[in-house]
């Protein structure tokens, strides 16, 4: 079988170690699915990932490489993605009818997640050389969202299953990245 396929698959299946946790709670929890719409679940799970990576890893991140290092690359089109995300805040804000200070701690929320999921996804891309890998490792993203910190520190166990999935995500990444 070709190393790039191993690889892809190897790294795609690594994000799952961020979410041990929230997928432990998952059978006690409502299925998110099971609520939304069919044009909401082919937008989240399916357009917007493939549309998404094309653009920052397909095409920003092999345009930047070319001219810039394999680091500045990474953490460039990295803030653009999150920043790109900064839309669900301004919905948010415009529900809200007026910004205070307390209104930022989501965009900064929002942003952090989706910028250092953009590392992980361009890491995953220079790594396996194949777009399909951050594509589905995206979908799988939007499909668990932001962990239910709520639901993770409601028990012990819970709590060190994440904790210890955060961990190994953690050194997967940075073993990942060191040989690139």
């Amino acid at each position: 079988m070709d190393t790039c396929i191993i690889t892809s698959t190897i790294l795609s299946c690594l994000v799952s170690f961020l979410y041990v946790g929230s997928l432990y709670c998952w059978p006690k929890q409502t299925h998110r699915i099971g609520s939304l719409a069919v044009s909401l679940v082919i937008r989240n799970y399916m357009i917007a990932p493939i549309t998404e990576e094309l653009i920052f890893r397909g095409v920003l991140s092999t345009l930047l490489v070319k001219c810039w290092s394999l680091r500045s690359t990474l953490i460039m089109s990295s803030l653009l993605f999150g920043f790109s995300h900064s839309h669900h805040y301004i919905f948010e804000i415009n529900d809200m009818r007026r910004v205070t200070a307390r209104n930022y701690g989501p965009a900064l929320e929002q942003m952090t997640y989706t910028t250092l999921f953009g590392m992980y996804a361009s890491v995953v891309y220079f790594k396996s050389r194949l777009i399909i890998s951050p594509i589905l490792v995206h979908s799988f993203c939007n499909l668990m969202g932001f962990p239910d910190l709520g639901a993770i520190t409601s028990s012990k166990h819970t709590f060190a299953l994440t904790l210890t999935g955060f961990l190994l995500w953690l050194l997967s990444v940075f073993y990942v990245y060191s040989n690139l």
